[in-house]
């Protein structure tokens, strides 16, 4: 699905200083809570004891990553202007945290790229500040935001899946599988499915937040006589009424 373009792009460094400390400094964030931020190319939001802090234009290079000085150790600012307030999925990788429209997100530091996040953007500007590190030739960060095709499906990614060894006796293993919640409202009396050689095993999960992700704990069924290599499993995402995704 077509992802929403950012109209702005903004970085600038040397915002903060966080380490293993039991205290953290974060001038940027401060006035990020405090509502006073307005970021324009070439605009100050710092400037104390002769240090002035400005944002500067940033650019994706040809793989869509944002690098450069301007952002190091401080914060890329991206903004987006929508027709319609929707859910999307917020995907970034290679940051600290994040802020989208003010809601604090963890970060993807080590750009596994599976940190899927649901919001709702709102008619109009959103924005977004990402908390960066040091941005050098390998470094970088990755954004995407994509409106969510439907409210509640399963994560492909990060899945957690036990090995089947031949002769076990068990009848069912634990898996963990991800499964996102972009509507508004907590999801329940949500059933996984797990189908594979004809044999079919259901899990209840517990409650899914809204606007969440959360790994549920999923029963698969042993099948009969299986051989050395991989079982493919069907699975399947109700409410009790109808299906949601597979």
């Amino acid at each position: 699905q077509q992802g929403i373009v950012f109209t702005t792009a903004l970085g600038s460094g040397s915002a903060h200083r966080y380490g293993r400390d039991a205290l953290y400094t974060d001038t940027l964030a401060h006035l990020l809570y405090k509502g006073v931020l307005k970021p324009a190319a070439g605009a100050a939001w710092y400037s104390e004891g002769g240090i002035t802090k400005t944002w500067a234009p940033v650019q994706a290079d040809s793989t869509g990553t944002y690098r450069g000085r301007e952002m190091n150790n401080g914060y890329l600012y991206l903004s987006c202007n929508v027709a319609k307030a929707q859910p999307a999925i917020l995907t970034i990788s290679g940051h600290s945290m994040a802020y989208f429209n003010g809601e604090a997100h963890a970060g993807d530091q080590y750009r596994y790229g599976w940190m899927h996040v649901p919001v709702m953007l709102k008619k109009g500007l959103n924005e977004l500040y990402i908390r960066t590190g040091f941005t050098g030739r390998n470094g970088g960060v990755q954004v995407k935001l994509i409106p969510a095709a439907k409210p509640l499906v399963f994560g492909r990614q990060d899945a957690t899946l036990p090995f089947l060894v031949k002769g076990m006796s068990k009848d069912s293993l634990l898996a963990g599988i991800v499964c996102l919640n972009a509507g508004m409202a907590a999801a329940k009396n949500l059933t996984i499915e797990a189908t594979t050689a004809g044999k079919t095993m259901r899990t209840q999960l517990p409650l899914l937040h809204s606007l969440g992700t959360r790994k549920m704990p999923v029963q698969l069924p042993v099948p009969n006589g299986f051989a050395t290599g991989t079982v493919s499993y069907q699975l399947r995402l109700t409410d009790g009424r109808q299906t949601l995704d597979t």
